[in-house]
């Protein structure tokens, strides 16, 4: 059984998985906790930028909207 059919990863995924991995193991670990809370602020970090493009992407719509 494979983990992942071929369609469901692609370079995004790789990219994203680099980019936590290099957040969360940047500097030593010593607890399990640790890690953990490195992780979640990796993604909660991810969650941010996802919103703030959200909202620049509303703020450009809004403003073509505006000026046709």
């Amino acid at each position: 059984m494979q983990l992942f059919e071929s369609s469901e990863v692609n370079v995004l995924h790789f990219y994203l998985w680099g980019w936590m991995n290099n957040k969360v193991y940047n500097r030593k670990l010593d607890t399990r906790d640790e890690l953990l809370a490195r992780v979640l602020d990796a993604a909660a970090c991810v969650k941010r930028r996802e919103d703030e493009q959200k909202t620049n992407n509303t703020r450009s719509s809004n403003t073509i909207c505006k000026v046709h």
